[in-house]
């Protein structure tokens, strides 16, 4: 195969073809609707046109009789906007499913720059780059769902390529974009929390924050967008619904008659108590993180936060998804994980989209759970060696 990949015409033809073949797959998904495009995102974006653009954020902010209160960051915003003139000439569902193709793409590509760190001239780079392109989580958010986790997932991939770089502070600007984006990218705040106590990332590198704040929300502000509007949104989604779990394969999916105000009590201690264990884990052993062992340790609290948490959906684990497609090339004998990933995600977005369950979801719920004791040993394997402190 090296020697095939090395002539410049067949490669360029197999990326070309494996390309349009992932556009094509996508386009043939554009005709398929759900309750999120049609009550809650369509309406929203039908809004801002019809009350010119970003003027009419603050209306979106508390909601109508015709849709909910919106949910999500102003970012998200910024990219239908940019993309309303395609609304001329296709209808607002494959407008909204563009823009998220769009990020699949940019998560492809920031794989292929992360693969290229550890092989820079090899096939490996391209075959991480279609393993993203072609990871159903990945099109069926996009393309059949129209979900925008695979913005703040391609936010997060270049966070990790910048960290991984050695561009720290570029990183942290990144990671940070992604959290404006949805609260959800926090899942990676370990992995910064634990570099920055063994010094591998200084932290006073966090005042940078504020500054992509502002650069981020200045032009909401200046349309109306109210103060407290950051707060509402980027919690909105969390708190819209008072279960255990909105069909996310986590630990309350064996409780599903558990009462939610112990047990949600019991979700948030258990995944504060992991969080920090991980992150004392990674501090105190072990005198500098690896790359691999960073990519470790960035799957399994994108697996541990979400299986934890209560009120997750099963989107939720669109980020351990998506992150995990590195471990074939950086930890080989964790390639299994990703498949096992893929497998649950779809076993679990079924039900929602489809209205059917292909099985119980205490079957995804188990096989994460093994999954993220399988990466929990797997982590304190690699970092049990003396203390750093």
């Amino acid at each position: 195969m090296t020697n095939f990949w090395q002539k410049p015409v067949y490669r360029y033809f197999i990326i070309a073809f494996l390309i349009m073949v992932s556009i094509a797959l996508r386009i043939a998904l554009f005709p398929y609707m759900n309750n999120d495009l049609s009550v809650a995102v369509i309406p929203w974006y039908q809004y801002l046109l019809d009350h010119g653009g970003l003027t009419g954020i603050q209306g979106l902010v508390y909601g109508s009789s015709y849709f909910h209160p919106y949910s999500y960051s102003p970012v998200y915003l910024y990219s239908l906007l940019a993309a309303s003139p395609l609304t001329r000439y296709y209808s607002l569902s494959v407008v909204i499913k563009i823009v998220s193709i769009l990020f699949d793409y940019v998560s492809a590509f920031f794989a292929l720059r992360l693969i290229s760190l550890k092989y820079p001239n090899g096939w490996q780079r391209w075959i991480g780059f279609f393993f993203v392109l072609f990871a159903p989580t990945v099109f069926i958010n996009s393309a059949y769902w129209g979900q925008c986790d695979g913005i703040y997932g391609a936010f997060l991939m270049g966070a990790l390529y910048y960290l991984l770089a050695d561009k720290k502070p570029l990183s942290l600007g990144v990671f940070f974009s992604a959290v404006l984006i949805k609260i959800q990218a926090l899942v990676l705040a370990p992995v910064y929390a634990a570099l920055m106590i063994k010094r591998q990332m200084d932290w006073r590198w966090i005042f940078i924050c504020p500054l992509i704040y502002i650069l981020w929300m200045a032009p909401a502000f200046m349309a109306g967008y109210p103060l407290n509007g950051t707060l509402l949104t980027l919690t909105g989604e969390t708190n819209a619904f008072n279960q255990l779990t909105m069909n996310a394969p986590n630990i309350f999916a064996f409780f599903p008659h558990a009462p939610y105000e112990v047990f949600s009590l019991f979700g948030l201690a258990l995944s504060a108590i992991v969080c920090f264990m991980l992150i004392w884990r990674a501090a105190w052993y072990q005198d500098s993180m690896s790359n691999e062992q960073i990519i470790l340790l960035a799957v399994l609290v994108s697996i541990a936060m979400p299986y934890f948490l209560p009120r997750m959906h099963e989107r939720y684990f669109y980020a351990a998804a998506l992150i995990s497609l590195l471990l074939p090339f950086y930890l080989p004998k964790l390639r299994l994980v990703p498949l096992a990933l893929q497998v649950t995600s779809l076993l679990s977005y079924t039900f929602f989209l489809r209205g059917y369950e292909v099985a119980p979801l205490s079957l995804p719920a188990a096989i994460n759970g093994i999954v993220l004791i399988y990466l929990g040993f797997s982590f304190i394997a690699s970092v049990d060696r003396k203390p750093a402190i």
